[in-house]
This record gives C-alpha cells, structure tokens and sequence, in this order.
C-alpha cells in the first residue's frame, strides 16, 4: 500500500516545539502510511538539525526540507507539489496530532474516497493549560456526505480538515506566499472543485494557543494588519465567484466570521485605520449584499458601526487599548 497521508508541517523557528509535534507522529503503529514533509522555511534555530535526525531513524517517513524563506503559503505550495499521499493534511510546527486517534485516523483514510475529511479539533492554551475539543459538525452523524445536500450550521478551519492530494493537484492550488493567514485559502480555494465530505467525530488536530508571536495574538495582528486584510478581501472574492449552492453558503458562513474579525483588527492597529474602516465595509456591502445583516448579527460590534456610520470606530481602540484583550482573532 502506498502513503494515505501526507503531512506539511510549516516548521519556521519552533525547536522547542518541533520534538513534540513530530514524537506525535511517531506514536501511531502505522507509521509507514504518514508521508511527513517537515519544512524549515529559511529558519535560524535547531529546527532543521531536529528534522534530519527524525528523517535518519525514520526514513520512509520524515522527511527534512530546507527552502528559502517564503511564509506559510510557500510551506504549503511545497509540500502539496510533492506529496504522494492520497490525503493532505497540514500542521503547523506548534501543534501536534492526537497519538490516540492517529491510527484509527489513517486506517479511515484508507478506507474512504471522499475530498474533504471533518475531524474535531482540541484547543490547548498555552497560558492556562486549558483544553477545549471543538466538533464543528456536531449536528450530522458520522459518515459520507454530498456538499450540496447539506445545510452548513458552522464554517471549516485548516486545523478540522483533511483534503483528498489530488484535489489540491487538481486545482492546481498555488497558496499566497510572504503572507500570513493563508491556511484559509488552503481550506476553501479547492472547494468550488469538491463533490464529498466525510465527518468523523474523533480529534486529530491539536491546535496550540496563546503563543507569542502567533498570527492571531495582539503582536501578531499589529505585525500583518495589511496581510489579514488582503486575505480577507481574497475571501470576499471567492465568495463572489462561486456559484449559489451549499458551497457558497458553506464558504459565506467564514466570509462572516472573517468581516467580523476585522473589525478587531482595525481596532487593535488603531485611530489612524478609521477612514480604511469605512471604505472596506462599504466594498464588502456592495460585493456582498446578502451577507450584511448576518455579519451584523453575529458582531455586536459591527452592528453598532454600521448603525453609526462608523463613527464610534475611535472608541473601539481605546476600548482595546484599556482592556488590553488578548484572545486571538
């Protein structure tokens, strides 16, 4: 049997974190199913000297890439033009993938067709050692799926999903790269392209929160303001392009979550992004008419910008500023 799953892991500076993610893929029995692609994106630290000496105990299964820097986006585009296996999955070097579910996992993926795959997601706080599990489908019994005879109730996120490898060749996907916040294009650029889905309420992923640094920490949001607002826009774009159906919708439910969030992100950067506040909104409104009063409904704070002519806009960054809130976006 060949590889069913190939793993891209983005591994830029994380050597106190990297043994953890890759012990994780070691734990499972099948080992000889995972193709792991570990990608030092021109990093400084012993990220790479790591990867190597996983790539020499296990050499049908690790594998050392060294690129020059590019971002996340490049990290993926490597990984998905050579990647072999008949899923792809990507994991960010902070993260890691539940040792106990692993091997049912990939005994699953060798058994089903379908293009995406749905897991459930646990939440680590790196702060508080808290750990949430997160099921976003929750509402439909495990199983195959048809995209169009389903009604969304909640958007998809990279760290829940799996997505067939020759989907992704298919597409001929080629990620942003020198950006942040590209994992959304990863997840729902090949959707227009997608029949299937299968859900599988076990967790796979665990997503590692509240690191410095991180794309959705305060630090974070300052350093790629402009970045998150380009894939935003990027979103909107896709959303505009896609035929109505069950896909578009499933696609609109995130353009929501994302408007939504960028309203935060105008805040947090501060007093001078108020006239980019205005003509951002006005651009979503007109692209996107259909969408407005659900995004009001889920930000009580875009409601009341949008109700004020996004007069109170000011108030948001001292409020930020006081509260010094850093829950990511």
């Amino acid at each position: 049997m060949g590889k069913v799953l190939t793993v891209s892991i983005a591994a830029y500076n994380v050597e106190q974190y990297i043994e953890n993610t890759l012990a994780s893929l070691c734990a499972c029995k099948h080992k000889d199913l995972l193709e792991v692609f570990i990608v030092d994106d021109g990093g400084k630290d012993k990220t790479l000297t790591i990867a190597r000496k996983y790539e020499e105990k296990y050499p049908n299964t690790f594998h050392a890439v060294h690129k020059e820097n590019g971002g996340y986006g490049s990290v993926i585009n490597t990984s998905v033009r050579m990647a072999t296996g008949k899923y792809f999955k990507q994991l960010d070097g902070d993260d890691w993938f539940d040792a106990d579910t692993l091997d049912a996992f990939l005994e699953l993926l060798s058994e089903i067709d379908e293009d995406y795959v749905f897991t459930s997601v646990v939440t680590n706080h790196e702060v508080d050692g808290s750990e949430v599990i997160t099921d976003f489908f929750d509402y439909l019994k495990e199983g195959r799926y048809l995209f169009e005879e389903i009604q969304f109730k909640r958007f998809i996120t990279m760290h829940s999903t799996t997505l067939k490898t020759q989907l992704l060749k298919d597409a001929d996907l080629q990620i942003t790269e020198h950006s942040f916040y590209t994992d959304l294009e990863l997840v729902y650029k090949p959707l227009p392209m997608a029949n299937s889905f299968f859900v599988w309420h076990h967790p796979v992923y665990h997503y590692r929160v509240g690191v410095e640094g991180q794309s959705g920490s305060i630090a974070g949001i300052k350093k790629h303001a402009d970045e998150h607002i380009a894939r935003v826009k990027d979103l909107i774009d896709l959303y505009v392009s896609m035929k109505r159906g069950s896909r578009k919708k499933l696609l609109g439910l995130r353009v929501i979550k994302q408007v939504s969030n960028q309203c935060r992100v105008f805040s947090v950067v501060g007093i001078k992004e108020w006239t980019h506040v205005k003509v951002f909104y006005e651009e979503f409104k007109i692209k996107c008419p259909e969408l407005v009063k659900k995004t009001m409904a889920s930000s009580k704070r875009l409601n009341i910008l949008f109700r004020t002519h996004y007069l109170l806009f000011p108030l948001f960054v001292i409020w930020d500023r006081i509260k010094k809130d850093e829950k990511p976006v």
